[in-house]
């Protein structure tokens, strides 16, 4: 999970290459909510 997670941050900073940190940060919540919602749904099926 938090590997996935911490993947996630390396190709956002690696693809996207933003200056502006906000948006950068607004795709890796988006990123981390969906790991999160996918975890939980294996977790209950």
């Amino acid at each position: 999970m938090a590997f996935r997670v911490h993947f996630g941050w390396q190709i956002l900073l690696k693809f996207l290459n933003l200056e502006n940190s906000a948006v950068v940060t607004m795709a890796a919540v988006d990123y981390w909510k969906l790991t999160l919602l996918s975890s939980l749904h294996y977790l209950k099926f």
